[in-house]
Parts: structure tokens; C-alpha cells; sequence
């Protein structure tokens, strides 16, 4: 299914449209927003909010889980399934509703590395207000993660829309594998340390490139160490990006 976009008074009711077009539960489509709309003022300036959806399964169906990042060969697929889901981490801290979400998710991504023919298991724990799903594949963790994180961070948005729509907690959700979301944060304190020096060093504002939101959170919670810069947030999703500047003395 080529995406398809639907308009609405607000976000709920251009969902509901395209559910209703398409003939699919809500949980069943990849929902990305192109507009938030806006309500005018007695109907002038009013602007309808705008979604494009697309089927889950051809969201992932279309994932590149075949590119190896890590080495300059591709491994050849196992024919091996992956093993029955196990029980998740016991959480005490998510509702009834929150563990069914994860517990959805945990599955969804078994299932997806089974029909990609990957051997990987996956569990999950939580973590103040993030829900970190951990997967075990050595073999394939340059296939899983992508070129420059394309994959796993596909697989994360994926996830974070089935948790959002199912739960009725917020969480930020989380996909890691081989720790590589600690090694992300280390390359962003990186990217962070040289750019604070340059605005330091020319007065000006530096814009770092669009990130997904929990590396922008990530980021953010590192400029809290600099006294001396603060932070805004620019672009429109998907493209939100960081950018940081000198406070007046």
C-alpha cells in the first residue's frame, strides 16, 4: 500500500477516517502527522489536521534489515526460527494496560526477525519513564541496527506508535542491542563537547542535524552540564533538530 493521507478536524478524527476508509483497527496502521491543524477563530483561518498512514506490515515489510553496517560482507540468514517469546521481565512499576502494550511489542518484534529469518531474542525492562527493549543477536546486530541506526531506529518509531496508541502511560520506548544506545549517547556528548566550543569560540548558534526524540532527549540532558549554553528545538517532525547558543552574561 502506497502511504495515504486523510484530513480531519483534528488528529483522532483524520485517524478514524482512515481507519474507516481503509477497513483496519487503529493499531493495524503506521500513523505519522503532517499537520496538527488549527482551529481559526470562528471558522477563519481554520486549518484541517492532516496524517498520512500506511499499513504496519508494509511499514515493516519495507524495513532494509537486509544491509549489513558492521562488516563489508552480509551474513548468510539462518533458516533457524526464533525461539518461543519467553516471559518479559517482570515489571512491577507498568499497569495491566502498559505490560499488554509491551508485551505486544516484545511479540511484533519476534515475529518480525523470525519472518526475516534472524535469530534474535528479545525482553524488556523498565527504566524511569523509558521502557528499554533489549535484543540478543550478536550475529546479526550490524543487520538489525542499519546503516547509520536506519533500522533499529525504524523499528523503535514503529514501536513507540503500537505503545502509544495501546497504553495508557507515557513511556519513551527504547530498542537496543549490544548496547548501542550508550555508545550513541557517548558520540552525541562528542558532537555536543566540539560544537559548545565553537559557539563558545564565535558567538554564534549551532544547529545539529534532525534526530529521533530520545536523542534529542538525550542530548538535551547533556547541555544541562554547560552553565553557560542553553537550547532550543526547531523543524517540524520528522526533522526536529537541536540548536544550541550562548546565554547573555
Amino acid at each position: 500500500m502506497e502511504p495515504k493521507v486523510y484530513h480531519g478536524k483534528n488528529i483522532d478524527e483524520a485517524v478514524k477516517l482512515a481507519c474507516q476508509d481503509l477497513n483496519v483497527a487503529r493499531e493495524k496502521l503506521h500513523v505519522e502527522v503532517i499537520d496538527l491543524g488549527k482551529r481559526g477563530f470562528f471558522g477563519i483561518g481554520r486549518k484541517p489536521a492532516t496524517v498520512e498512514v500506511t499499513f504496519l506490515k508494509d511499514v515493516i515489510a519495507n524495513l532494509d534489515i537486509s544491509e549489513n553496517n558492521d562488516s563489508n560482507s552480509t551474513p548468510t540468514p539462518s533458516v533457524a526460527k526464533v525461539p518461543v517469546s519467553k516471559e518479559a521481565t517482570k515489571v512491577n512499576a507498568l499497569s495491566p494496560k502498559d505490560q499488554a502494550a509491551a508485551l505486544k511489542i516484545q511479540k511484533m518484534l519476534e515475529e518480525l526477525f523470525s519472518q526475516s529469518k534472524i535469530v534474535a531474542q528479545v525482553s524488556y525492562q523498565v527504566k524511569d519513564d523509558q521502557i528499554i527493549f533489549t535484543i540478543d543477536s550478536a550475529e546479526y546486530k550490524g543487520l538489525i541496527i542499519g546503516k547509520k541506526g536506519k533500522t533499529i531506529n525504524s523499528l523503535q518509531a514503529i514501536a513507540q506508535n503500537v505503545f502509544s496508541h495501546k497504553a495508557e502511560n507515557r513511556y519513551y520506548i527504547i530498542l537496543d542491542i549490544d548496547n548501542y544506545r550508550e555508545l550513541r549517547s557517548q558520540q552525541i556528548q562528542e558532537w555536543l563537547n566540539q560544537a559548545v566550543t565553537v559557539v563558545r569560540s564565535n558567538g554564534r548558534s549551532y544547529r545539529f542535524s534532525p534526530m529521533i526524540a530520545v536523542e534529542r532527549k538525550t542530548m538535551i540532558n547533556q547541555i544541562s552540564q554547560f552553565k553557560d549554553i542553553a537550547f532550543r528545538i526547531r523543524g517540524k517532525y520528522p526533522r526536529k533538530y537541536v540548536e544550541i547558543y550562548q546565554k547573555l552574561a
